[in-house]
Parts: structure tokens; C-alpha cells; sequence
């Protein structure tokens, strides 16, 4: 886990250290900064996530929260409305490595690992000048393998896809008239459709991910 995070940060250092010294130099030649940009996109994304599951032995629960590092691409289109606001939509692909265990009485042992995810998004902006603070909301798919031991015998593994809700918010920096550093924080549930394994569940899953990213106006 530590070796994911550290992996996360150093290429996050990699990744924005151009986008830092082209923000210290001011806009690019012939690049507008006072209105966000609209129109079509590409993007990468790293980040860092937290879930907050909940394992059921019988009648026990217990909460743990799993964690690791991710890594995504997306895609989205941006219009403009009335003013500064900007409307817009984006579908994006994540995959990594949250994952975490719980010892329960017994004992028992159940271990989660959320291995991928998509989201389909709309989302809100309010361009304040050239930057785009903005409201994220949708449908998220995610994927994840669940294991339980008992008493020392052989974990029972499966691995099963859910829907849940996702909602967030965020910041479009722009470097140039193309490329915008993007932070962005979401929460997703998964609700408690996510079986634990096939002896028993099953699993109450949420999600808490913050994102480092750019965009790239096509």
C-alpha cells in the first residue's frame, strides 16, 4: 500500500511539475484566460481513494475502511450557458488497487479489493475568471472481489460488478488555450448489493476519491 501511494505521488510530481512552471509564467501566447473552455475533451487522472465497507458474519458487523491508489482516463464535452455558467458530461475509466481486510470472531476474515470503475457524469461550472469551479453528479459501475475465510480453511473468492450514485465537485485551472489542471473530490455508493462471498454477506461499500488530472480541449 505504502509502495502505491508513493508510486501515486511521485508521478503526480512528474505529471504537474510542467503544469506548475507554465502557471508561474502566466498564459501562453494567444491563450484566453478570462472564459473557461467549451467543446470537446480528453483527460488523465491519478488519485487516491478511501472505501468505507461494512462485512456481516451472522448477526457481527464491523466496518474497516480499504485504500490505495488509482489510475483513469475520460472524455467529456463542455457547453456554455447564459453568462459564465457551463454545462457539460463526461465518462470516465479507473482502475487500481483499494483494497483492505477485517478479522472477525471465529475467526473469519473477509478481504475487498475495488479493482476498476466507471462513471458517466454530468456536471455544473461557474467560470470565475478563466477558472471553473464546478458540481459533478451521476452513475457509477464498479468492480470488486470479495474473499472469506473461517477457521483457517481456504478463502471463498468472488468477484461481482454494482451500480451506485456518485457526486462531487471540483476545479478547472487553465495553463494554456488546451491543457487545464483539474483537482476534483467524489463520494459514490454502492449501497449493500455487493456480496461478500458466496458463504456469506453481504458488503455495504462507499467511496471517498480525491483526483489530480488534465485536461486536454480537442
Amino acid at each position: 500500500m505504502n509502495r502505491i501511494v508513493l508510486v501515486a505521488g511521485l508521478s503526480a510530481i512528474t505529471m504537474f511539475a510542467p503544469v506548475a512552471a507554465a502557471l508561474a509564467d502566466g498564459p501562453a501566447p494567444g491563450a484566453t484566460m478570462a472564459s473557461p473552455r467549451t467543446g470537446a475533451y480528453v483527460g488523465a487522472r491519478i488519485g487516491h481513494g478511501w472505501l468505507d465497507a461494512t462485512a456481516r458474519s451472522g448477526s457481527e458487523e464491523q466496518d474497516y475502511e480499504p485504500a490505495g491508489g488509482f489510475a483513469g482516463i475520460l472524455a467529456g464535452y463542455d457547453q456554455p450557458l447564459q453568462g459564465p455558467w457551463v454545462i457539460g458530461g463526461s465518462l470516465d475509466f479507473m482502475t487500481g488497487n483499494e483494497r483492505g481486510s477485517v478479522s472477525q470472531s471465529g475467526p473469519v476474515i473477509f478481504k475487498i479489493d475495488q479493482q476498476w470503475e466507471a462513471s458517466l457524469r454530468g456536471r455544473v461550472g461557474y467560470a470565475v475568471g478563466g477558472i471553473l469551479p464546478y458540481a459533478t453528479a451521476g452513475l457509477s459501475y464498479g468492480s470488486f472481489k470479495t474473499q472469506y475465510s473461517q477457521v483457517s480453511l481456504p478463502f471463498l473468492t468472488r468477484e461481482s460488478q454494482d451500480f451506485g450514485w456518485t457526486l462531487g465537485a471540483g476545479i478547472d485551472v487553465p495553463v494554456d488555450d488546451r491543457l487545464a489542471l483539474v483537482v476534483e473530490y467524489r463520494y459514490t455508493d454502492y449501497g449493500n448489493d455487493i456480496d461478500a462471498s458466496v458463504a456469506d454477506g453481504p458488503y455495504e461499500v462507499r467511496a471517498s476519491k480525491v483526483y489530480l488530472g488534465l485536461n486536454y480541449s480537442l
